[in-house]
Parts: C-alpha cells; sequence; structure tokens
C-alpha cells in the first residue's frame, strides 16, 4: 500500500503544516520507508512533548496535539490505515511514553500522552500499553536517527530494506559495524569523517534506553577485532562508553 502510506502522511503534513520539513527530510533519506520512519519519529516527538509549551520548546504541544487529531480522524478509514498508525505511531507511543523526556524529572508520563489522543486512539493504545506491544520500538528508533546523523550510511540501510523487506536491528547494526571497519581500512578523508561521526553517535546514544545499550553491545562492540587481531585500531577510535563495554566483554 505504497500510495496510501504516502498519502496518508502527505494529508498529515498539509493539515499540520509545522511537519512539513520533518516529512521533507525523511523522504530524502529513508525513501519508501518514510511513512513510518516519519510516524514513529512523530511519536517519539509526542510523547517528548507531551507536557511542553509553545513558550519552552520549539516545535510544541498544539502541531503535536492537532497531528493526533487528524490521526483520531482517519482511524477506522481501512485495515491499511489502521495498521500504520497502529505499528507505527500507537506502538511507538506506548515505549515512549515510559522513556524520561530530556527535560522532565518523572518516569512515566503516560498520562500526558493519553489526553493528546481522541478517544478512539486512546482505546487502541491502552490496549496496546497493556499488551506489552512496545519490544523494539526504541531500537528501530535509534536506528532512524543514527541514518540521519551519519548520511553516509544511508546506501547500507536501503541495501539492507531491500534485502531483508524491513529493519532488523542487530543485523543492521552488524552491517553497520562491517561498514565502520571499512572506512577505519580506507584511507579517504571523507570515509574517516563518517567513521568518527558514526562513533560519536554510538557512544552518545548506547545509555539513553536499555535496548539500545543491548543492541549496540551485540550488534557492534561484540565483534570488534580483538587485541592483535587486523584492524584492531578502530578500537583506539571509540568513545569512553563503547571503550567500557569492549572492555567488559573482552574481560569476560
Amino acid at each position: 500500500m505504497p500510495g496510501d502510506r504516502d498519502a496518508l502522511v502527505e494529508l498529515l503534513a498539509a493539515d499540520v503544516p509545522a511537519l512539513a520539513s520533518a516529512l521533507a527530510e525523511h523522504r530524502v533519506v529513508f525513501g519508501e520507508a518514510a511513512p513510518e520512519v516519519f510516524l514513529r519519529t512523530l511519536a517519539a516527538m509526542t510523547a517528548g512533548r507531551a507536557q511542553a509549551s509553545t513558550a519552552t520548546d520549539r516545535l510544541g504541544r498544539q502541531p503535536l496535539e492537532r497531528a493526533a487529531g487528524f490521526l483520531e480522524s482517519v482511524w477506522s478509514d481501512g485495515a491499511d490505515t489502521d495498521d500504520l498508525i497502529r505499528g507505527s505511531y500507537l506502538t511507538p507511543l506506548v515505549h515512549f511514553a515510559q522513556v524520561v523526556s530530556p527535560n522532565e524529572a518523572r518516569t512515566d508520563h503516560a498520562d500526558d500522552v493519553r489526553a493528546l489522543l481522541g478517544p478512539r486512539l486512546r482505546g487502541e493504545y491502552e490496549r496496546l500499553s497493556a499488551a506489552g506491544a512496545a519490544s523494539p520500538v526504541a531500537q528501530l528508533a535509534f536506528i532512524d536517527e543514527l541514518v540521519r546523523a551519519v548520511p553516509d550510511l544511508r546506501p547500507v540501510w536501503r541495501a539492507h530494506v531491500e534485502d531483508w523487506d524491513e529493519v532488523l536491528t542487530h543485523i543492521f547494526l552488524a552491517d553497520v559495524r562491517r561498514t565502520a571497519q571499512r572506512w577505519f581500512d580506507s584511507q579517504r578523508e571523507d570515509d574517516r569523517a563518517a567513521l568518527a561521526a558514526l562513533l560519536d553517535h554510538l557512544d552518545e546514544s548506547v545509555d539513553t534506553d536499555p535496548q539500545v545499550r543491548e543492541l549496540v553491545a551485540t550488534g557492534f562492540v561484540e565483534d570488534l577485532p580483538y587485541p592483535g587481531e587486523p584492524g584492531d585500531g578502530i578500537v583506539d577510535l571509540l568513545g569512553p562508553k563503547l571503550r567500557a563495554e569492549y572492555a567488559r566483554q573482552r574481560r569476560g
């Protein structure tokens, strides 16, 4: 249903113009998968800004409330629409509502998120929450952000999706590790700059969520070269958090 997915997010961006530039960026980076990734990003923004006001937040609560209202209005328009909203917006909300927002002291602001949703979306959100439907969401969101932060990974991401028809987080991060090793072995300045950006982002992100920590530890750090193996110099470029994880695994 590519046409239906594209049409839904285009109508959403038309209804909420503040989201138009974000959708355009997602189309450039993620191509055909942009609708799903865009809705996951919207879910993260919604959870993180559920208590925000336009005075304290660049985007603020109002556009996100309007976006939730639009999705409420098209809920039950068809099974494909409902599946897209459920899988790419509501399910991520279940997870992100439990994650500490950078500007909030509480660890659970699910009530604030619920208040943004209309009655039909709220009912489905509560059903998903009760079912514990959020397992890999933080990892998928981390991959989305990683590809945005390191544009040189876009070809790797596209090839992965072409091969698997979806993002398999641990397999993708193994692809990223192999790419990092290739960049390390390269003499090109562009490759070395991309490697530095990748390692910086991984080090900054590894402690943001337990799911992300597990993914980075097993999908990336675990298969880095041991001391004395070819390419082991890449370990010297790791940030402090990745280096600590590398040392912990090698001690074990």
